[in-house]
């Protein structure tokens, strides 16, 4: 291994994600740290001129973005690292809400996080069904994954779409498929 051990690394970036040797992403999360902090102070000296909904468009623009980049790769690391992202999406919120460094984040957050409710039952809302944008070209807006995918898991029968588990939604899938395919 002469020759190539000057040229093995202990960090490569693929697709603005750095991946260290042992897969602990503690560079990729030292560096979406700094960014998004560096970007919490720009938006904090702008704040005072934007409406919340302004500064909630510039914070998923900003920070939000960041944090969900690749944010499945995230899976399985460090509690220290997990801690840094939280204090990142901490600090976001109080920007946001225009709170406190010493006021408790956590009611800041529920607030935040509330889950939309509407106002009158819906007929669906019981059976799974998800909303399908409005898309604004036929030919290729439609084709649009945002477009195509609520679409095809609402043409699913209702007891897919009610399955209690993926292994449960997965044979029923393939027996769906063939029966569609076959019958």
């Amino acid at each position: 291994m002469g020759s190539l051990s000057n040229n093995i690394k202990k960090e490569a970036r693929n697709l603005g994600v750095i991946f260290d040797s042992n897969l602990s992403f503690d560079a990729q999360v030292t560096r979406v740290t700094q960014s998004c902090f560096f970007q919490r102070r720009q938006i904090t000296k702008i704040k005072s001129f934007l409406n919340f909904k302004d500064v909630e468009k510039v914070i998923h623009a900003f920070i939000s973005s960041r944090l969900d980049y690749c944010n499945a790769l995230y899976s399985g690391i460090s509690k220290r690292n997990i801690h840094r992202l939280q204090l990142i999406q901490n600090a976001a919120a109080r920007v946001l809400t225009r709170s406190r460094r010493s006021d408790h984040i956590t009611p800041v957050l529920g607030d935040l996080l509330t889950l939309y409710k509407p106002d009158r039952c819906l007929r669906s809302s019981d059976r799974n069904l998800l909303v399908v944008p409005k898309s604004r070209l036929v030919t290729k807006g439609d084709r649009a994954f945002a477009i195509h995918a609520p679409r095809l898991w609402n043409s699913l029968p209702e007891d897919l779409r009610l399955a209690h588990s993926v292994s449960f939604f997965k044979t029923g899938l393939k027996t769906y498929f063939y029966c569609m395919a076959f019958l």
